[in-house]
């Protein structure tokens, strides 16, 4: 089944945070963590099976965590520690 593009990045962001009571995250706002995630929407896709369960997506472009670049155009970017893991 298909969504629509504001329907999906919806519930991968401003629903995912609400659902886990992340109140710092999932929008672009001020005073928010700058998470952000850059894809072209005409090449997007997950590459997942019911077999292969660890393949990136493709059609990502960049990766910002809390406002670091983490991820190239499929390469990730020296250090991985821009996230906080909040117990």
């Amino acid at each position: 089944k298909s969504v629509r593009l504001e329907e999906a990045v919806y519930k991968m962001t401003g629903a995912t945070a609400a659902r886990y009571r992340v109140k710092d995250r999932g929008y672009v706002k001020e005073g928010l963590a700058a998470d952000i995630t850059v894809f072209d929407p005409r090449l997007i896709r997950d590459n997942n099976t019911l077999t292969k369960t660890n393949m990136a997506p493709a059609g990502i472009e960049a990766v910002f965590i809390n406002g670091r670049q983490v991820q190239d155009k499929g390469r990730v970017m020296g250090s991985t520690d821009a996230g906080v893991i909040v117990l």
